[in-house]
């Protein structure tokens, strides 16, 4: 009687290896979609992780600005993919991206640096730290501008620009807002040792028209008739800071006439009745 016979199949060493491989590359990579999907079920998908509310910190103009930060994230009329929804109750909190969110506002110009964090269970904060204005520019808008020379718009003013020194002078068009003025940068650095080191003394304005030299008129301790204009070399404001001082109470010691005080000779206080 004749019967079949199943003939054996022999498998190579080498076969038998790629197979187990294979076989762990597959587990492995179910393990990972399994990972991958819980995640989604416990975040991104769980309605439960809805942002139902938006807080927005700030010592500035932004604090508490929360649909103002909504409108700039995704404005009116914006294409889907381009904004950020930050809608309470139907924004997953873990579908946002925190990334995108913080580069986004760092664009703003008068914005310095954000923090965005998720506060579990259904809260989005954002913390901002807003440029400060340190004078006004003379152009048209009267924009304002920080400490680092940055023009920042007027109209999301982190302090009043009322009482804020004037720059003036200013030639040809001004750099976007977001960007560095370099013109003004010595009467800004004027502005800040006056208000940090040298506070006797208070900048009102600033001509900055002049290639070597700034104008700037001053008030000595906070005396409005007790004004001075002083002619400094555009590169040796600081170092000339002390010599200013000593040169004001000099006046004041003798009741000289000079209002008009030029520094721009180092080592020479040149006293002038006008200009």
């Amino acid at each position: 009687m004749n019967m079949w016979v199943i003939p054996e199949i022999k498998i190579s060493r080498r076969s038998k290896i790629i197979t187990g491989i294979c076989l762990v590359l597959i587990l492995a990579g179910l393990c990972i979609a399994a990972v991958f999907y819980l995640k989604h079920c416990m975040y991104q998908g769980n309605p439960r992780m809805s942002m139902l509310h938006l807080q927005v910190v700030s010592e500035g103009w932004w604090n508490n600005r929360c649909v103002e930060l909504e409108h700039l994230l995704s404005p009116p009329g914006a294409e889907a993919d381009k904004g950020i929804s930050l809608k309470a109750g139907s924004t997953n909190l873990f579908a946002l991206d925190i990334a995108k969110i913080r580069l986004a506002l760092e664009k703003e110009p008068e914005i310095a640096c954000a923090r965005v964090e998720r506060i579990l269970p259904d809260t989005l904060k954002i913390t901002l730290q807003e440029r400060i204005p340190r004078a006004v520019l003379s152009n048209r808008a009267g924009d304002l501008i920080d400490e680092d020379g940055i023009i920042l718009p007027r109209w999301r003013a982190a302090v009043s620009p009322v009482s804020l020194p004037l720059i003036y002078g200013l030639k040809g068009p001004l750099p976007q807002r977001g960007d560095k003025l370099d013109a003004a940068i010595p009467a800004i650095e004027m502005i800040m040792l006056t208000t940090r080191f040298y506070q006797e003394l208070r900048v009102v304005s600033a001509d900055v028209s002049k290639p070597d030299h700034i104008l700037v008129r001053i008030i000595f301790r906070n005396r409005g008739d007790d004004t001075y204009r002083v002619l400094i070399n555009r590169e040796k404001v600081a170092e000339s800071m002390d010599v200013l001082i000593t040169a004001i109470r000099d006046i004041k010691r003798k009741g000289a006439p000079g209002r008009v005080i030029d520094l721009r000779i180092p080592g020479q206080i040149i006293l002038k009745s006008k200009l």
